[in-house]
């Protein structure tokens, strides 16, 4: 759901990724058919970090592997309130 602490930090992250990384913002999306999501007691959430089938996103990922890892390292600072951008 919306406005929940899992739903804030998959947005924090999602927005460092796009700054960072220069990847399209598809939105945070809701989804709790997903085990892992549903059946924990803690925030969770599922970061895909691009399209394999996009020649630009994969490049990406075979080339930029930190790049991500830093982007999603932001995203947690900004949620955990460290504003370091």
């Amino acid at each position: 759901a919306e406005n929940t602490p899992a739903y804030n930090m998959a947005t924090d992250i999602l927005n460092s990724l796009v700054t960072i990384v220069g990847t399209k913002d598809n939105n945070v999306r809701i989804n709790k058919t997903f085990y892992v999501l549903r059946r924990t007691v803690m925030p969770a959430l599922l970061v895909e970090l691009a399209y394999i089938s996009n020649t630009s996103d994969a490049q990406k990922l075979r080339d930029d592997q930190y790049l991500f890892a830093y982007a999603i390292y932001i995203g947690l600072l900004n949620y955990f309130g460290y504003n370091p951008l």
